[in-house]
């Protein structure tokens, strides 16, 4: 999955000369809890929440403009890996990083949020993946998929060993399906 998969295109941006009051308002709107720093249609840095928090306890606040809270980071292309993104946030400890289009210029922001939310529909998309090929190439039956941390299970009413097997190596094929099992439909009750 990319970056610009999950990423929040509707990032807005403030300039480094725009004043502390104006960056929280942005800031309570923006959904990742940081806002990119953006100057001659180039992303210079992220302003969090915690870049805010901290300059405000400080017994004598000094900053007063983007500029001067802002992290300097460096962005990611909207072709990034999400594994990729997940290690660098976490190896900052960024909130969140701006995304960058191939001019350079800010195309989004995608944050720990972003990252988690694809983690958690990505075994359902992998689950309707595993279905539809099953279906695709094995007479119908009834079938349920499901998949959780990218082990996949498939539940149906299979007409012999050597389906099961087969069902298991399509299930298996699917990118990101980790192991695949097979589980008998149950019967009808006595």
């Amino acid at each position: 999955m990319l970056a610009s998969e999950i990423m929040d295109a509707g990032a807005v941006a403030v300039r480094p000369d725009t004043p502390l009051r104006a960056v929280r308002e942005v800031l309570r709107a923006a959904r990742d809890g940081a806002v990119a720093v953006v100057a001659d249609d180039r992303v210079v840095g992220m302003v969090s929440s915690g870049d805010l928090l901290r300059e405000q306890v400080r017994s004598i606040p000094r900053a007063a403009t983007a500029a001067d809270v802002m992290d300097p980071v460096r962005p990611i292309t909207s072709t990034a890996h999400c594994g990729d993104v997940a290690r660098l946030l976490l190896g900052t400890g960024h909130q969140a990083l701006p995304v960058v289009d191939g001019d350079g210029g800010l195309a989004g922001v995608i944050g720990l949020s972003d990252l988690l939310d694809a983690l958690e529909t990505r075994d359902d998309v992998l689950a309707v993946r595993v279905c539809k090929l099953v279906a695709d190439n094995v007479q119908p039956c009834a079938l349920d998929c499901a998949v959780t941390d990218g082990n996949a299970v498939v539940t149906g009413e299979f007409r012999s060993g050597r389906e099961e097997r087969v069902v298991r190596a399509l299930a298996s094929s699917v990118p990101g399906v980790r192991t695949a099992r097979t589980r008998p439909a149950p019967g009808p009750r006595d």
